[in-house]
């Protein structure tokens, strides 16, 4: 819920709903009463939605731009200014060692803050792109650009996170550092203890979700630079890793004698 305590400062006069995706008994009540307090619209989903599902879902029912967000940002100023420069908006990440996956990850866009230009331009773009994933016989060869999977070729295994398919489809607009100051993400909120066992650097994990708990919004102005260094440091680890790759790349084929 801790979108709530700065949406309308970023979005103040903004058109938006609210996905209960799901939750307890006692956090919807709080959310439909948040909503109500920040005059938004508040819609129960009936199940639990993978998010990038959801995300499909959301391109899927709309023709116009819409904006996704999740529900653990701050805003520090008013974003309704931001015109979408191209299909797909937001934060990128280079390609990385993911330490969620425990591979290296294609690039993408972040979809904690992510603009989408034209919905119904996208579906087009989406089916002429790669007009067999229509075709009956489409579940031999399957493209979801949404959904998030895990590839592997020889022996090698890569992390397509979610939408990164979609940006490696189409590219799109990165966030200037300037933009990037003006919110901050809260990272890996819903699945804490699954982050905190995975990563390195557990000590800086755990301080931003703890100021984010205190309620100590202020800590996060400067927050995305240590997020940008982050992803730089394991975009060097992934590089690093490819280049050896190549030098030692072994074929996997048997022969039958």
């Amino acid at each position: 819920m801790l979108i709530f305590k700065t949406l309308r400062k970023g979005f103040p006069t903004s058109d938006v709903t609210i996905y209960n995706n799901f939750n307890e008994p006692e956090d919807t009540l709080e959310i439909q009463r948040l909503s109500k307090d920040t005059e938004c619209n508040y819609v129960t989903l009936s199940k639990r939605w993978h998010h990038a599902k959801w995300i499909q879902e959301m391109v899927k029912t709309n023709d116009e731009s819409i904006t996704i967000l999740d529900s653990d940002m701050i805003f520090f100023d008013d974003l309704e200014p931001l015109e979408p420069e191209a299909m797909l908006n937001g934060y990128y990440i280079p390609i990385i060692w993911n330490e969620f996956a425990q591979c290296i990850s294609y690039e993408r866009l972040h979809t904690s803050f992510l603009l989408i230009q034209n919905c119904h331009q996208l579906r087009r773009m989406i089916n002429a792109d790669y007009p067999l994933r229509l075709h009956r016989t489409s579940d031999y060869n399957p493209l979801d650009p949404f959904m998030p999977d895990v590839g592997v070729c020889r022996g090698k295994k890569m992390f397509w996170d979610s939408t990164s398919k979609l940006f490696n489809l189409f590219g799109g607009n990165a966030f200037t550092p300037e933009l990037r100051s003006l919110y901050a993400h809260v990272n890996s909120v819903g699945f804490y203890d699954v982050m905190h066992d995975r990563v390195e650097n557990k000590d800086a994990f755990h301080l931003q979700h703890q100021k984010a708990n205190e309620g100590d919004l202020e800590w996060f102005r400067e927050w995305y630079k240590a997020e940008d260094t982050y992803y730089q440091m394991m975009n060097a680890k992934a590089q690093k890793m490819l280049s050896e790759g190549q030098q030692t790349e072994k074929s996997n084929i048997i022969t039958l004698q």
